[in-house]
């Protein structure tokens, strides 16, 4: 079915010139952009998608959208670049996102698409959903509504606490010295900031050995943006709960007091750096090991002025088992426990959660107006990092599946809608990046990595494929054109309009 609806787009191929609104139709405009993580645009076209086959036919489609521009390609081919270019309109040299770390964001100066729609018409109702957490954090964090779903798999069984500072210090960051434990004491995980409890949550890691062959001060496995920048102290790793009394006794005896004070008893202390230089490597053996299998306390003095995202000890890397504390941005600590999920287990919860991302959306169609939403479906980029990006893998074509499948929610919900039949939607579908073997960092010449698709669908588009060369900035011209959204040269947009038809 996929290839006959391909042949026919190839033969149906539009000329996309300029576009104007019809300032004629009654219809109310509105857009659905449809976010799928990682999905290739060949392994699109081997799947059974009969929901988004039938976008296609109803629009137009391009599949051979580049994630990278011709003026600007120095950032990695990894989401934070490309769900910045496509929620912007701009490359990474203007909204000056390179990595997945947003360091050196510049969203003030070009904000997402739902800021430009709101400045031209403020009763619009704009809409974010999304499981990847960084997008709401820092791209679409002023959406009317915004409703993160806990990723699915093997990342919803981690133990992910990340609480703010704020109510202890107001600045973690100011270079004075500071102390941070984390601990866990049977199914309860806590923070602890210069001897106050910061928060606390229930484990649902489980007790498990730790991974890999070393653990690092100052850094986890990755080296880059995260390592830490300053000073660190006494790193302690326990193996057994420090208590409460312990623990504030520690922080009031303050920094650089030497040994411990007389109520804190040593046993069970497995690792003690006085003075760790960053990248300090522990080697993973016994019993080191064994620290996640039961209670635990990680601790350290640190000294610093970064403000972006720092490891003060870890050992994440994908898919393994994995302690981290850090400073994140905004004044946030957290502690990351991160138990090994098998494959299947890990993919059957992404699916889950995808499901629950559909279901919530459905729900918003039905009782909400949203003028512009955005919804984000993890669960095809979660398979290709864990068992291939490749359309030959079988799991992979299940999982993009499996999203058409839950787009077939959305869509269900949005023709139910009471006033549908007087709306324009404009639905989008689009992707971040493809990919290659599990990866797809450091693609610029990579077509299987850089190469996405563009499917633009409705009442109001153009039928057949799209033939000029289309790319990730080229959405949000399209929204603000289909909304009636005037665009200001001033904006510096590095996209057009794509897919619509002519007026």
């Amino acid at each position: 079915m996929k290839k006959i609806v391909l042949v026919a787009l190839s033969i149906l191929a539009v000329s996309l010139p300029a576009f104007a609104q019809d300032s004629n139709d009654p219809k109310e405009k509105k857009v659905l952009i449809i976010g799928v993580d990682g999905m290739r645009p060949d392994a699109l076209a081997k799947a059974k998608t009969p929901r988004m086959d039938e976008l296609i036919r109803n629009g137009a489609f391009a599949d051979n959208t580049k994630i990278l521009g011709e003026r600007y390609r120095e950032n990695n081919t990894i989401s934070g670049p490309s769900w910045s270019s496509i929620l912007t309109g701009v490359w990474a040299d203007k909204h000056g996102v390179r990595d997945n770390f947003f360091f050196g964001r510049n969203f003030k100066e070009f904000p997402h698409v739902f800021q430009r729609i709101k400045a031209v018409r403020p009763e619009a109702l704009t809409v974010s959903m999304v499981s990847w957490e960084p997008i709401d954090q820092f791209i679409v964090s002023d959406a009317d509504i915004r409703h993160v779903q806990p990723l699915g798999g093997g990342i919803a069984r981690s133990m992910d606490l990340t609480v703010s500072a704020d109510s202890i210090v107001s600045d973690t960051r100011d270079g004075k010295w500071h102390h941070l434990v984390g601990r866990r004491e049977g199914k309860t995980v806590s923070l602890f900031l210069n001897g106050t409890l910061a928060g606390s949550g229930e484990d649902v890691a489980g007790d498990f050995e730790l991974g890999g062959n070393s653990f690092f001060i100052g850094r986890d496995t990755r080296t880059g943006p995260m390592e830490f920048a300053g000073e660190l102290s006494e790193v302690r790793l326990w193996n057994r709960a420090l208590t409460v009394a312990e623990i504030k006794a520690i922080a009031e005896q303050g920094h650089g007091k030497g040994a411990l004070p007389r109520s804190v008893k040593a046993d069970q202390l497995l690792v003690h750096h006085k003075d760790a230089a960053p990248g300090t490597e522990i080697p993973v053996e016994t019993p080191m090991r064994g620290i996640t299998q039961g209670d635990f306390t990680v601790e350290a003095w640190f000294k610093t002025t970064r403000t972006d995202r720092s490891v003060i000890m870890g050992n994440y890397r994908r898919n393994q088992r994995a302690v981290n504390l850090e400073l994140q941005t905004d004044n946030r600590i957290r502690l990351l426990i991160q138990p090994y999920i098998e494959p299947e287990v890990r993919l059957a919860g992404e699916d889950e959660g995808d499901g629950k991302m559909a279901a919530t959306a459905a729900r918003m169609l039905r009782e909400k107006d949203p003028t512009a939403m955005f919804i984000y479906f993890h669960q095809v980029d979660a398979t290709g990092h864990t068992l291939g990006f490749s359309p030959d893998r079988p799991e992979y074509i299940r999982a993009i599946q499996n999203v058409d499948s839950h787009i077939g929610t959305v869509l269900n919900a949005l023709k139910s809608r009471v006033n549908y039949a007087k709306e324009d939607w404009l639905i989008i579908v689009c992707t971040d990046h493809g990919g290659f073997g599990t990866t797809h960092s450091a693609g610029h010449d990579n077509w299987e990595i850089n190469t996405a698709f563009l499917l633009v669908s409705g009442p109001s588009t153009a039928h057949g494929k799209i033939e000029e060369q289309t790319y990730l900035v080229d959405i949000v011209p399209t929204v603000l054109t289909h909304l009636g959204v005037p665009i200001d040269p001033g904006w510096k947009l590095d996209g057009r309009p794509v897919g619509l038809a002519t007026r």
